[in-house]
């Protein structure tokens, strides 16, 4: 009887390793292609190719800035964070509202908002020898405002959960309009 058991045993295992194999290669064959997936939804237009040629043989910070938030509105926040973490040495505003606008359009808005308080700390500095440019200031104003509120309201990815970031973003306008008006 022990002998029985024993090629029974053994021919299970054969069968499930058959199986397994079997399994693997289907998926194998099935599920390969030799196509590339595209890393944008869609092609850059002319301007925005000329921006990234431009970016790649002059690195400024208005260049690099500007490229990332054409990634951000290409919903490619991926590729805005990749080129930010490139030139992480620019630390001048843009930079940082840009790093911000990505972060958050990447799902991260707890991290957003941290950057737009170093922003803060940064532009609210007297000692600094270049100030803030003021478009930036009311902007990363408005921006943490409504951050504050997404991460209050405990939403990190605004996908995640539309009405809760549309009540967020509402909350955010009253609030920056009644500092506006004090």
């Amino acid at each position: 009887m022990g002998i029985r058991r024993i090629v029974t045993s053994r021919a299970l295992l054969f069968l499930a390793n058959g199986a397994i194999i079997a399994t693997v290669l289907g998926v194998a064959i099935l599920g390969s292609s030799n196509e590339a997936s595209a890393v944008m939804s869609a092609p850059l237009n002319g301007d925005a190719q000329r921006l990234e040629a431009e970016t790649a043989t002059d690195p400024t910070p208005t260049n690099v800035a500007s490229l990332a938030m054409t990634y951000v509105d290409r919903k490619q926040p991926g590729l805005a964070i990749a080129l930010l973490d490139r030139h992480a040495e620019m630390a001048v505003p843009e930079i940082r509202l840009a790093r911000a606008r990505a972060l958050y359009a990447d799902g991260k808005a707890h991290e957003a908002l941290g950057v737009l308080d170093e922003l803060a700390s940064q532009c609210d500095d007297s000692q600094a020898s270049d100030p803030c440019p003021t478009w930036v200031v009311m902007k990363s104003l408005h921006e943490r405002a409504f951050f504050s509120e997404m991460v209050r309201a405990g939403i990190e990815d605004p996908a995640r959960d539309p009405e809760g970031t549309q009540a967020a973003f509402e909350r955010s306008n009253r609030e920056v309009g009644l500092v506006a008006v004090r």
